[in-house]
């Protein structure tokens, strides 16, 4: 049996800004956008074919009020859980990001725990870890 990931959530209040990001500073290929209705959302993918999609959607979307300001609040604070990713070229990540202005919050290191990565954090403040296996 084997077991991949399919996608994960990764909540924007502006679903065209957060697109952007992923497109231009990270390199994911816009797969499909969908209206449907009060729900909307944008899944994004590697063009190499790599498992593991990103959907973006609103953190207002299918929950009450309540929860949804508490969604936002806790997105805008950076506490909602962060996305970490693999690249094979980890410098030509970093500088694709730089370029595209992205808000890079650590450059990048070599890490004790076997890998080489740098942070930074998307237009709706998730935090992103993008990271290559040393050696």
């Amino acid at each position: 049996m084997t077991i991949n990931l399919q996608f994960t959530t990764v909540l924007s209040d502006d679903i065209p800004a957060s697109t952007a990001f992923y497109r231009d500073a990270l390199g994911f290929s816009v797969l499909t956008e969908v209206n449907y209705g009060e729900f909307s959302w944008v899944t994004l993918g590697s063009d190499a074919g790599a498992p593991g999609q990103i959907v973006l959607t609103s953190p207002r979307v299918g929950v009450s009020p309540e929860d949804g300001e508490t969604l936002s609040r806790l997105l805008a604070a950076g506490s909602l859980p962060q996305l970490v990713l693999a690249t094979d070229d980890l410098d030509g990540a970093y500088q694709r990001a730089v370029k595209a202005g992205a808000e890079i919050v650590q450059d990048v290191l070599e890490q004790d725990y076997g890998v080489r990565d740098f942070a930074l954090r998307d237009p709706a403040g998730t935090a992103i870890r993008v990271q290559q296996p040393r050696g």
